[in-house]
């Protein structure tokens, strides 16, 4: 069943309870299924309450987030890449313990200026890690979404191929692809053309964001 979701910043960027119980609020009002909430600053979420205020809420909870500077799970670094799979298993149990479905964003790597061309390795060292934090987070209940980004904003997955790709380095059922229209309308030839290629491995779909409301 397709659902509909909006992104809480729409209405605010307060993470405390209460701004999101009013969020929650303008949600049902025009009509969406989920809001998606941004997993950042973990240790200042409040997450006993906030998995209230869903609780009395007919929305369903859906996340965002991304890899702090220096814990990048595709670097050279062994301690980078321990630093990356930490910050998702975080995110994972934070979400877990709010009511999170699901979780998109770029987990695989940096978002940021692109610097130069990605190499296998460093996507094998990203899916090695996200293999793991996607069977940490099927065991929690919560689904991974890895978001395909513009090449000025990361060099590591743009296209629906490389998606794909790297879908099957991760291998795991509870890993798939987050689309958005913005993305696919720089880096793909054929947009719809590439929406349908990515349907079998398709957990989320953003489009309308041609302006800023």
């Amino acid at each position: 069943m397709v659902r509909t979701a909006i992104h809480a910043a729409v209405w605010s960027t307060d993470p405390e309870p209460d701004s999101v119980a009013r969020v929650l609020s303008e949600v049902a009002q025009t009509g969406f299924d989920c809001l998606a909430l941004p997993l950042r600053n973990l240790h200042q979420l409040r997450t006993a309450e906030l998995a209230n205020v869903f609780q009395r809420s007919d929305i369903t909870a859906l996340g965002t987030t991304g890899l702090p500077l220096g814990a990048d799970v595709s670097s050279e670094d062994p301690a980078q890449r321990q630093r990356g799979e930490e910050h998702l298993r975080n995110v994972i149990a934070v979400a877990r313990d709010i009511g999170v479905t699901q979780v998109n964003g770029v987990l695989y790597s940096l978002l940021g200026h692109a610097g130069q061309p990605v190499g296998q390795e460093a996507r094998r060292r990203s899916a090695e890690i996200v293999h793991r934090a996607g069977e940490a987070a099927a065991a929690s209940g919560v689904r991974l979404c890895v978001e395909l980004v513009n090449r000025y904003e990361t060099a590591m997955l743009n296209t629906v191929e490389q998606g794909i790709e790297y879908l099957a380095l991760v291998d795991h059922p509870n890993v798939l692809l987050h689309l958005d229209t913005y993305h696919l309308a720089i880096e793909e030839r054929d947009p719809i053309a590439a929406t349908q290629a990515a349907l079998p491995h398709l957990g989320y779909f953003e489009l309308d964001q041609s302006h800023r409301g």
